[in-house]
């Protein structure tokens, strides 16, 4: 027998959950490749607001050469892509990964070797 528990009038119960920080797993997956940057750029609401998430990532990877700054983009973009068949951590889940442009060539203005690759991530808590 479930007890259901009297709300605050507007007491939305999904807006309990903290928000999913994929940034920060972002980081986390791809820091041991070195080399690579990522921030997220955008985030928006799904529906239901407060239970799914899209976070907006890119990701920029850097080498000696060009060969070298595809393959670690690479390695990158498979071990991103594979966030929804790791396991669950602490305050989310990885449910949706979508490539949404690259990984493509795009050297520093300074013309040292850089991949860029943009991810959308979907996430419920």
């Amino acid at each position: 027998m479930t007890t259901l528990l009297p709300l605050p009038p507007g007491h939305d119960p999904a807006l309990d959950y903290p928000s999913p920080d994929m940034e920060l797993l972002v980081w986390q997956t791809i820091s041991p490749l070195g080399g690579c940057q990522s921030w997220s750029y955008s985030v928006i609401e799904g529906d239901p607001p407060g239970w799914l998430s899209t976070t907006y990532v890119q990701v920029d990877c850097r080498a000696g050469n060009r060969h070298d700054a595809h393959d670690r983009a690479d390695a990158a973009r498979q071990a991103i892509c594979a966030l929804p068949w790791a396991t669950s951590w602490p305050h989310g889940r990885v449910c949706r990964v979508v490539v949404e442009e690259g990984p493509f060539w795009l050297p520093d203005p300074d013309g040292a070797p850089r991949y860029v690759a943009r991810y959308a991530l979907t996430a419920h808590p």
